[in-house]
């Protein structure tokens, strides 16, 4: 996973951190990786499903360059939720979301680090106007 991380939710980019973050990036690598969304386990138990961390690219396969904004996703349980957005405002995943947490208490299951929000296929066109998202959710437990 490659992974820029925000202060404070802010969207602040350093251009000198962007160009090291692209520079040795694996054309083939980048070819297979889906763009990544980062809620904090304490925003999501907080019901702020939109206050994304970071923002990054993933991948099932090996990344061959190491690289600062690079790690390894450990391997874990997950709880995994794919849904179909829509709406521009994602309104799908405000009701997705809650019963996931649902899942979680009724199950008396642990959270043990982020949630991730896999962008698996996107055919926004405009806004409102048929966008359509494909995402899968990872909870780690």
């Amino acid at each position: 996973m490659l992974k820029q991380s925000f202060p404070d939710h802010a969207l602040a980019i350093n251009p000198q951190e962007m160009i090291s973050f692209s520079k040795d990036m694996d054309k083939e690598w980048l070819k297979y990786s889906n763009i990544i969304s980062v809620i904090s386990s304490d925003d999501f138990f907080g019901g702020k499903f939109h206050d994304y961390t970071s923002y990054g690219l993933i991948s099932e396969s090996p990344y061959s360059t190491s690289n600062a904004f690079y790690s390894v996703i450990p391997e874990n349980r997950y709880l995994i939720a794919d849904i179909r957005v829509k709406t521009y405002e994602h309104v799908e995943i405000d009701r997705l979301y809650p019963k996931l947490l649902q899942v979680i208490e009724e199950n008396n299951l642990t959270v043990t680090g982020d949630i991730m929000e896999r962008n698996i296929l996107d055919l926004y066109n405009d806004h409102g106007k048929g966008d359509i998202h494909y995402i899968k959710i990872y909870v780690p437990l």
